[in-house]
Parts: C-alpha cells; sequence; structure tokens
C-alpha cells in the first residue's frame, strides 16, 4: 500500500487568531445556551435537537459560524457575551462585548511588553517611538500602531557592547 502525505498549507490569519475551543469552553457555552433558551422560550427544550439547532442559529448569529467545533478563541467573548444577554445577564454581556472589541489590541499591548522585557527596555523607550511615529504614547496607539511598535522593537538590533581599551605592551610603542 503506497500512501502518499501531502502537508498542509498553513496560512497565517493574523495576530492572535487563536485556536480552537477547549472541551470546558464548549461545555460552559452550551450550559449558557440552554438557560438562554429557557429565558427566551419560556420553557425547556423538547429535545436536545431542538437545542442544538437553536444554538447553532444564536452562534451564527453572534460571530458568523455555525457551530462550536469551527469557532475559534477570537470568537469566544462575542458569543458567550451574545448568550449571557439573552440569559438576561446585560452586564456581563456587555463586558464580554467590550473584551471582545479591545481584544486585538490588548494582544498587542502584550506582544509589545513581552518584546520590550526580551530586550530589557522600558516602558519609556516604546513611549519615545510612538511619539515619534505617532505622535502619542504607546498605550494610547490604536492596535495597528502597536502591532508597528512591536516589529520596530523586535527588528531593532542591540547596541554594541562597548569594546575595551586596547591593551598596549611597551615594546609595541615605536618611540
Amino acid at each position: 500500500m503506497n500512501r502518499t502525505t501531502t502537508k498542509r498549507k498553513r496560512t497565517w490569519a493574523g495576530p492572535g487568531t487563536g485556536t480552537r475551543l477547549d472541551n470546558s469552553q464548549k461545555a460552559a457555552l452550551c450550559i449558557l445556551a440552554r438557560e438562554a433558551f429557557g429565558v427566551v422560550h419560556g420553557r425547556e427544550p423538547f429535545s436536545a435537537a431542538e437545542l442544538a439547532e437553536w444554538r447553532h442559529e444564536e452562534t451564527h448569529k453572534a460571530c458568523g459560524k455555525d457551530s462550536l467545533r469551527t469557532v475559534s478563541q477570537r470568537d469566544y467573548l462575542a458569543i458567550r457575551g451574545h448568550f449571557r444577554g439573552l440569559a438576561g445577564d446585560a452586564g456581563r454581556a456587555v463586558d464580554d462585548h467590550i473584551a471582545h472589541s479591545t481584544q486585538g489590541h490588548r494582544i498587542a499591548l502584550a506582544k509589545l511588553r513581552a518584546e520590550l522585557s526580551a530586550k530589557s527596555l522600558p516602558e519609556a523607550y516604546a513611549d519615545s517611538i510612538a511619539r515619534t511615529q505617532f505622535g502619542c504614547r504607546a498605550a494610547e496607539c490604536s492596535e495597528r500602531q502597536t502591532w508597528n511598535l512591536v516589529f520596530t522593537i523586535r527588528n531593532r538590533k542591540a547596541r554594541p557592547a562597548a569594546r575595551p581599551a586596547p591593551e598596549y605592551d611597551e615594546r609595541d610603542i615605536p618611540f
């Protein structure tokens, strides 16, 4: 039996896209969906299939994907906020939606801090670059500007270490 394997081409979808949800996250969303179903319809679902169909529809409304198997970490907060809102927990739903909308910027800021600490640089260094390039502090930059700072700092070469002064022997001095 001759099997040929083909490598899947990996495509980069951007920073912070994340991986698939783990089982505990899926379970938490299913529990929220069941609670939300009870609030929206005023009754328990007749069957697991009815609940699953309704959950698929609501998941699609929240993030554009039908199944929790195809959802990534980037979509988790949007779905959780959607189900919390349907279940009547408006305050926590708004928190989830705000966290979802700022998720990319928060990831970029975390990467910026990691780059600064890897090169043993203070945050003032990133602030000075941001003021020069964008006219604001690093914390005030947009997501795209923050990623530009990350790559600027990552690509800057470290300053060369000071070379020690050469030592001369009396025999090396010509006069």
